[in-house]
């Protein structure tokens, strides 16, 4: 497969910059040959090129206040290859829609920021594994997601720093050729997730220059392959890291799931399923000449 893309955007600012308007475009086209045992001769595929639209729009009501509201398109072609069961279509391209709001705002003298979003995102043509055929895909209907998503970034002592957000969305097969499917939660997408991360570096005396951090990300229970009654639980991990500058060199330590918790990374069909890595460290020095 030989796939090929172009984009352009302008961004015009307008009221002293306080209304900017974005306006974009991405050119799509894909040349396909395939050869299978079952058809050793060459095939070819070449779909229309796809033009897929951005538009977006912010406002600044204050200094420190942003509102924006964005539309999209995206077009994702198959370039796998892989058949479709008892037939030789070609795959059509996943197609997707995204309508979103949201506004950020920052308090006390930029030492606290917070973003706040809602979204919608539709889907179509969804390529997934075939859980009766090995080596086999499936390709569904329609597929809708709505939620929303909290965000934030504080600095509240010299050196601290507290990250994280929240994220809910109620993912749902809104259409599909087996109607026993419509109105199922996604595969592998959970609900409920979050995400907190602190760290601090000392900023004087013997101490200066070694920084800490420690994270957390929790994902709630998220259902396996939709023609299945598959759910996967959900899981809390924790990473931390220690680092150390002096002079021109800097010293670092990761560690990964501290708890060495066992969880599913990935959730797809049967055969799709990957757990996520245990317990694991990570060294490394960097010297500036």
């Amino acid at each position: 497969s030989n796939s090929y893309g172009a984009y352009v955007q302008n961004h015009a600012s307008v009221l002293k910059e306080k209304m900017q308007f974005v306006v974009g475009a991405r050119l799509d086209g894909l040349a396909q040959d395939t050869i299978t045992l079952a058809l050793p001769r060459r095939t070819s595929y070449t779909p229309p090129n796809v033009i897929t639209p951005r538009y977006a729009v912010l406002v600044h009501p204050t200094k420190d206040t942003m509102l924006y509201a964005t539309y999209g398109e995206s077009f994702r072609p198959d370039v796998s290859g892989r058949p479709i069961f008892g037939s030789t279509a070609k795959l059509d391209p996943t197609t997707g829609v995204l309508h979103e709001v949201g506004a950020k705002t920052r308090f006390y003298e930029s030492r606290l920021s917070v973003e706040v979003d809602v979204f919608e995102l539709t889907r179509e043509g969804i390529v997934v594994g075939d859980p009766d055929h090995a080596n086999f895909v499936l390709q569904s209907g329609r597929e809708r997601s709505r939620g929303y998503a909290i965000s934030f970034n504080t600095d509240p002592l010299p050196g601290l720093t507290f990250f994280g957000g929240y994220a809910y969305s109620d993912p749902r097969i809104v259409s599909d050729s087996n109607r026993a499917l419509i109105g199922r939660q996604l595969q592998g997408t959970p609900k409920n997730s979050f995400n907190a991360f602190a760290k601090y570096r000392v900023a004087s005396g013997a101490l200066k220059g070694l920084g800490v951090g420690a994270g957390v990300r929790w994902v709630d229970e998220r259902p396996g392959a939709t023609n299945t009654t598959l759910r996967f639980p959900g899981y809390t991990v924790v990473n931390s890291q220690i680092n150390y500058a002096w002079r021109n060199y800097a010293f670092n330590v990761a560690i990964n799931n501290l708890f060495d918790e066992f969880y599913w990374a990935n959730v797809a069909a049967f055969n799709g399923n990957r757990a996520g890595p245990p317990l694991a460290y990570r060294a490394s020095v960097r010297v500036k000449f």
